[in-house]
């Protein structure tokens, strides 16, 4: 494979794609991910502070009487198996919501990605037809050089 200037533009062009993407759609895609991973922090904190209030609960219930202390676990049982069904519901939504924004990153980044392709066949077919044009200036007059140059650019066209 030889190195020639098309591969060497290639190279460049993902260069700046990949620095365009690092420092203008991850950094959106961080944040919200950091913003959801605080909501789910919280929220565990506050299921632990549920969990301590019913230690506490329970301690002073069975100190009382065997009918008392069966209630007491009762209501445990209940409290622990709505703790988990909060905590899962909260998972679910964390999860769907990360592939939510993922999901909407890559749409993001590809639409981004063929425009940036687009634009960079049109600019290269331009600066060759321009190159050109100059090269063969005697030969062309000035309305057969627009001519040509937009049936060029409509070839290029078909990058979507």
């Amino acid at each position: 494979m030889e190195i020639n200037a098309t591969l060497i533009v290639q190279m460049i062009a993902f260069i700046i794609y990949l620095f365009f993407c690092m420092y203008y759609i991850w950094p959106y895609v961080a944040n919200v991910i950091e913003k959801r991973k605080k909501k789910l922090l919280s929220f565990a904190e506050e299921l632990n502070i549920l969990k301590l209030e019913i230690s506490k609960i329970n301690k002073d219930i069975l100190k009382k009487k065997i009918y008392e202390k069966k209630i007491s676990f009762h209501i445990i049982k209940k409290a622990k198996i709505k703790g988990k069904n909060i905590l899962q519901k909260y998972k679910t939504k964390a999860y769907l919501e990360y592939n939510k924004i993922i999901t909407e990153a890559k749409y993001r980044i590809n639409i981004e990605r063929e425009l940036a392709f687009k634009n960079f066949y049109k600019n290269i077919s331009k600066m060759i037809l321009s190159i050109l044009i100059k090269v063969t200036r005697n030969t062309f007059n000035e309305n057969l050089d627009n001519k040509l140059i937009n049936k060029v650019i409509s070839k290029f066209d078909y990058v979507k």
